[in-house]
């Protein structure tokens, strides 16, 4: 199955959370709150968290701390199998994310890896869920395509 790392405690992260609940996935939320009935596992919000994720898990970053970001990007890049890396954030944002992590010595083509800003730009909305669709959605067709997902029978 699917393993979603979701990281953050803003709107955008809860919005993710409810929505990757919908699909057949592993969840774990890192978190520095306690959201109240997120129904699934919760994990601190730090680097140290990254490190602990199972192989080939996916990592949503959806903080609003850019310094956290970089270190959980770069925990991210150093794992030995995260798959998707994406990260909230502007062009801006983006560019000055990567010129950090070349600093720290991660590579382009490393730096590269990281979807920034993530979500698919045909799908417009500031709303945290119509942000968490489009996520998602670009999540799926990076990381299942050729693939499809297991059909829950008794869902319709």
């Amino acid at each position: 199955p699917l393993r979603v790392a979701v990281a953050g405690n803003g709107a955008v992260a809860a919005a993710l959370i409810r929505n990757l609940r919908l699909l057949p996935c592993r969840l774990v939320w890192l978190t520095s709150t306690t959201p109240i009935d997120s129904g699934v596992p919760l994990a601190a919000l730090n680097a140290g968290s990254v490190d602990q994720l199972p192989d080939y898990s996916h990592l949503l970053i959806a903080s609003n701390d850019h310094e956290l970001d970089k270190r959980l990007c770069a925990h991210a890049l150093r794992h030995p199998s995260i798959g998707f890396i994406g990260c909230l954030g502007s062009e801006k944002k983006a560019a000055l994310l990567r010129k950090a992590l070349h600093e720290e010595g991660l590579g382009t083509v490393d730096t590269a890896r990281i979807i920034t800003p993530v979500g698919l730009a045909d799908i417009n909305g500031n709303h945290p869920s119509i942000i968490a669709l489009s996520i998602i959605a670009q999540l799926l067709t990076r990381s299942v395509t050729g693939a499809s997902l297991p059909v829950d029978s008794d869902r319709d």
